[in-house]
């Protein structure tokens, strides 16, 4: 993984910028209890009964903590 930039602008071409914008349209960010509802409003709108996660982060503590909030939002159901 790349560090991380504060330009991607400089950097990336349209059709790149357009495939990361649809990429992330399903991205849930926020506090661990906005997480969980909007988990909560994932499974309800699809039907899914499992959910794979990606979690892209520079520093591998962010990826961990990331992980953590996740796995904390479904176990407190």
């Amino acid at each position: 993984m790349q560090p991380p930039t504060h330009d991607m602008d400089k950097l990336w071409l349209p059709q790149e910028k357009s495939a990361v914008a649809d990429f992330l349209g399903a991205a849930i960010v926020g506090s661990p209890q906005t997480g969980k509802a909007k988990l909560d409003q994932l499974l309800l709108q699809t039907g899914a009964d499992e959910l794979m996660f990606v979690s892209n982060f520079y520093n591998p503590a962010d990826h961990l903590r990331s992980c953590e909030i996740v796995a904390h939002a479904r176990l407190s159901d």
